[in-house]
């Protein structure tokens, strides 16, 4: 920039108008070159390339690819039609039933079985070029997208339509040698495609299901839902994983997290460990997978005990034997190393388990789905590769108010969230566990609304213009309290009783081990016990402020911060 010039503000209209020039400067340039192609020929082809992207607008559909810099990797998901719409308002005002309704799904319900394929690469050769092989592949997606639509229509969930991201996860599943699924234990059947299985026997890979969040339901519900998977899955691995156990939350809130009615609490303290427990169990069934091949697992091996010896912990081996299928090695564990792919759904928690199999936090953490934008890789040890990639939603029958309540489609992106809380009503006794009331005693019914308008007077929600209830702001404050699971949500497999499941004490070990406990009630005595001094500790120093603050003038306690000055006015008046 010339010295002594002083700078000139820039609108942005005068912006676009210089984008508009330099644009008519280049049509003009390509005009004045020769063209092999003729110009109607042309103009017939950019009209076609318009009806096609019209289309896809009409739709909801964004090819990927076609961008640059952070649109490349963003979700995209089909946009609702008005009639869905006026459908979820419709139900917001209706009333909901007296009798709670069935928790059992199973993965029938959401994954039927005449099959709901997800996109998978296209042939291709090393032959092909860059150019060619994107145009095969936007040309396939299309066609997919075109195919499942017309197939299913409005009864379709979302699912990723970004093809970049499935690019993502076709490239993790090529170079990976096992698969890690994580999978939310709380919702289940909703995360486990039955077509990811067949695409994964066909590629001759292992496949491990890795059930995270464990310590959001109850233990004997944990072992039911890995005997269900055993059952309907053969040949597959299930292992359990949680990344708050009881040493890593704060002692208030791990006590919390035992009861059984109420909202539920979960902090992590400050200093967290890492939790080598859930770590342990991917080790030992990717130890079983690699017995006979040159990769050496010893050094994750002594970075697990490391772990677990900090805490003097006692290591936990199921008795079970896992029968390890015949899979011949040609072509996997390259140079002596084993790749590990992790792949799932939106808010899963693979950037925790990632987190908890490095030891150390390399990845970061985020409710918000679609924080992973592309695949990474990081190395555990020297002979253990990981390929993070990112959520996808699977193309599925998944009632559209669930993925909301699971974290598939974001929270802040929900026009009408009553739909989902309509969902969450009618399993789970809403009013009782907010501890909320009907303003109008006589009313004993609830509606979706109702609900939300409560709880915003109870937290004090308020519109900034007319001052009213701010039912939106209480209805996505509820959704993130069921999706951190503060307000306890989940399904069950078909056929489920506590009362069997509870006596299946050896199982039941396994799990609370996970919790860095020996038994839940033993857990319960414990951390009451460690609350409880807490308390008298606080207690005694809340005494000792008191007696120091004795003699000085104190401000009423009053709802309203602005009344303890009224009243401090009226008692200098009298």
């Amino acid at each position: 920039m010339p010295q002594g010039r002083r700078k000139i503000p820039f609108s942005g209209k005068a912006k676009k108008a210089q984008m508009q020039l330099k644009k008519d400067g280049q049509n003009q340039q390509r005009s004045r070159s020769p063209s092999s192609t003729p110009k109607t020929e042309v103009s017939k082809v950019v009209s076609d390339a318009a009806k096609d992207i019209t289309s896809d607008i009409t739709k909801g559909v964004k090819l990927g690819g076609s961008g640059g810099g952070r649109s490349r990797y963003e979700l995209r998901f089909q946009t609702e039609t008005p009639e869905e719409r006026d459908a979820t308002k419709k139900k917001a005002s209706e009333s909901l039933p007296s009798k709670a309704k069935s928790r059992e799904t199973p993965t029938e319900a959401m994954y039927p079985r005449e099959g709901i394929d997800f996109p998978t690469r296209p042939e291709w050769n090393e032959s092909m070029s860059k150019h060619v092989l994107d145009l095969n592949e936007e040309k396939y997606f299309q066609s997919y997208e075109d195919a499942i639509f017309n197939k299913w229509k409005s009864s379709l969930s979302y699912f990723e339509l970004n093809l970049e991201t499935w690019r993502q996860l076709w490239r993790v599943i090529e170079m990976s040698d096992v698969l890690l699924l994580v999978v939310d234990v709380r919702y289940t059947p909703a995360m486990i495609p039955p077509s990811l299985f067949r695409v994964v026997r066909e590629n001759r890979k292992d496949l491990i299901v890795v059930l995270n969040k464990v310590d959001l339901i109850p233990p004997p519900l944990v072992i039911a839902w890995r005997e269900y998977i055993l059952q309907h899955y053969p040949g597959i691995f299930v292992t359990l994983f949680t990344s708050c156990p009881s040493y890593n939350l704060a002692k208030s809130d791990a006590l919390s997290l035992y009861s059984k009615y109420g909202l539920q609490s979960r902090r992590l303290r400050g200093n967290i460990s890492m939790a080598a427990e859930g770590a342990k169990g991917v080790f030992e069934v990717c130890k079983r997978i690699v017995k006979g091949s040159k990769v050496n697992l010893d050094s994750w091996e002594e970075k697990i005990s490391e772990a677990l010896n900090e805490r003097n912990g006692t290591t936990y081996s199921s008795d079970e034997d896992i029968n390890v299928p015949s899979q011949s090695t040609e072509g996997r564990f390259i140079d002596g190393i084993l790749t590990i792919g992790m792949i799932g759904q939106p808010n899963a928690g693979k950037s925790s388990l990632i987190n908890s199999l490095l030891g150390k936090k390399a990845v970061s953490v985020s409710r918000t789905p679609g924080h992973t934008k592309h695949f990474q890789t990081m190395f555990i040890s020297d002979s253990v590769k990981l390929c993070d990639c990112p959520g996808l939603v699977f193309p599925s029958l998944v009632p559209k108010s669930l993925q909301i309540i699971m974290g598939s489609f974001p929270i802040a992106q929900v026009k009408d969230p009553y739909g989902a809380i309509r969902y969450i009503a009618e399993r789970v006794d809403l009013p009782s566990v907010l501890k909320i009331s009907h303003t109008d005693k006589r009313n004993v019914y609830w509606t979706p609304i109702e609900i939300c308008e409560a709880w915003a007077n109870k937290r004090c929600y308020r519109t900034a213009k007319s001052n009213r209830p701010d039912i939106y702001r209480s209805a996505n404050h509820i959704l993130r309290m069921t999706l951190e699971g503060k307000i306890p949500l989940w399904l069950i497999p078909p056929g489920y009783n506590v009362e069997t499941w509870n006596k299946n004490d050896a199982s039941l070990h396994e799990v609370f081990y996970l919790l860095g406990l020996s038994s839940i009630e033993e857990g319960e005595e414990k951390l009451a016990k460690d609350y409880s001094s807490d308390e008298s500790t606080n207690d005694e120093s809340e005494s000792n402020e008191d007696s120091e603050s004795e003699g000085k003038n104190t401000l009423p306690k009053t709802s309203n911060k602005f009344m303890a000055l009224m009243l401090s006015d009226n008692d200098e008046a009298d």
